[in-house]
């Protein structure tokens, strides 16, 4: 009644934005995205992903399809970074940090994700973020996240979210500073959301 199906997928992106009318660009009041030109750029990414995909059986000859885990490894190569002219003593740097992302839901009730940037300059580990959550039962979500960057800020955040039918939902998060040992966040949400989706309020 079940399948699996792995999927391996390499890709290919080559970026490029000429370096011209940079004057003209300056003059643009920047208010959201679409205002945004782009800077001046030429590199290559490059990344192998993988998917897991689980076909569940629905009913009589129905089936649904899931994607319940997918890895990626990607780096960038910037090709401007590497031609460039140096200064004396100073070192090109044209690859960006090697990236990790991970993300599964391997059951409907658990969530586990993580992150992480490897730093090939400095040989160590730059980033590492991971998320885990369990649905005890259909209605309550319990989700603790921990993010970590090295010489940067450190922090759990923790969150409760209950579903109350019809169209109620509370929900409650705090964010905890590793670093200064202390509470930095307390968030409180109520969402009413109407059953006909037509109006709600938080």
């Amino acid at each position: 009644s079940t399948k699996f199906k792995h999927l391996l997928g390499p890709r290919l992106t080559y970026n490029y934005v000429p370096d011209m009318d940079e004057k003209d660009r300056l003059k643009i009041k920047i208010f959201d995205s679409i205002d945004t030109i782009g800077t001046p750029s030429n590199s290559i990414t490059y990344e192998f992903g993988q998917r897991l995909l689980k076909r569940f059986k629905t009913g009589a000859n129905k089936f649904q399809t899931k994607r319940i885990l997918r890895f990626n490894v990607s780096q960038t190569y910037n090709i401007r970074e590497a031609t460039r002219q140096k200064q004396s003593g100073e070192d090109r740097l044209p690859f960006s940090d090697l990236q990790f992302d991970f993300d599964s839901r391997l059951l409907d009730s658990i969530i586990l994700n993580a992150d992480a940037s490897y730093n090939f300059k400095t040989d160590l580990v730059k980033t590492f973020n991971f998320e885990a959550g369990i649905k005890p039962t259909d209605n309550f979500w319990i989700i603790m996240e921990r993010r970590w960057m090295r010489n940067g800020p450190n922090y759990i955040l923790g969150t409760f979210n209950l579903a109350l039918n019809p169209g109620w939902r509370v929900q409650y998060s705090a964010r905890y500073d590793e670093l200064a040992s202390t509470f930095r966040e307390n968030q409180f949400s109520l969402l009413y959301d109407n059953p006909c989706r037509c109006w709600g309020f938080s």
